[in-house]
């Protein structure tokens, strides 16, 4: 839910909230041998998870000058999870194997909270031209499979949210027959959970992106539009 209220003849604030409930349960089990004994012939995972959320956010809007605009924003999240595993806590595979690929974490509730701001800036070089500064924070909690199906190392610890930190500038405009736009970006994140090429889970990376964007829309016709993107982007994982 959102509400606009429109506070002076230059500011806009537009404040609201999002609510989230849902639910599942999981159950992975291996009928044939696999590749080693660390893929034991056995039930891996038999458990259901329940989260909830409440994220309550506000943003302002000022004209600064007629043709310069700031956006401040905040965004507030609370997540709970609560998950419960109907088989034995530990190791899916035979106590000899140090190895496993399945290790279940005993039930338990974790609980995210995390603020997210915002700021940008939006020039009108022209009517149908802009240019546009933008800098934000933003998090994502570990879904249920980064939480509850770890491997072999892996500790029962509580997993933080993943932060990413962005920062975007660009040139956006046209008419009614063509637009286009560039953009440069940079984001840098932490806490990051990803597989590499051997499928074992990496937790806490802190991978930076850097690259450039270009779209172009063309529209000749009433009936006939023409859309065309490119980029370059670099990735380091660390």
């Amino acid at each position: 839910a959102a509400f606009v209220q429109h506070y002076s003849a230059v500011t806009d604030i537009t404040s609201g909230f999002d609510l989230d409930y849902s639910e599942g349960d999981l159950q992975q089990f291996q009928k044939t041998a696999g590749p080693g004994t660390d893929f034991p012939v056995s039930d891996h995972y038999d458990y259901s998870v329940y989260a909830h959320s409440m994220s309550p956010f506000i943003q302002v809007e000022n004209a600064l000058t007629p043709k310069l605009t700031m956006t401040t924003s905040v965004r507030w999240d609370s997540s709970v999870y609560g998950y419960h595993n109907a088989l034995p806590d530990g190791s899916a595979c035979d106590a000899s194997v140090t190895s496993c690929r399945y290790i279940r974490p005993p039930s338990t509730s974790e609980r995210y909270y995390n603020w997210s701001p915002g700021w940008g800036l939006r020039y009108d070089v022209s009517d149908n031209h802009i240019i546009y500064l933008n800098l934000a924070r933003s998090h994502r909690d570990p879904h249920s499979a980064e939480q509850f199906q770890r491997q072999a190392g892996q500790n029962d610890n509580h997993i933080d949210s993943a932060q990413t930190d962005s920062i975007e500038l660009g040139l956006r405009g046209g008419d009614n027959i063509l637009t286009t736009e560039i953009n440069l970006f940079g984001m840098r994140k932490r806490n990051v959970v990803f597989t590499d090429s051997d499928a074992n889970t990496i937790y806490d990376a802190k991978p930076r992106h850097y690259g450039i964007e270009l779209s172009a829309t063309y529209a000749p016709l009433s009936w006939l539009e023409i859309e065309a993107a490119a980029s370059y982007a670099r990735h380091r994982f660390a």
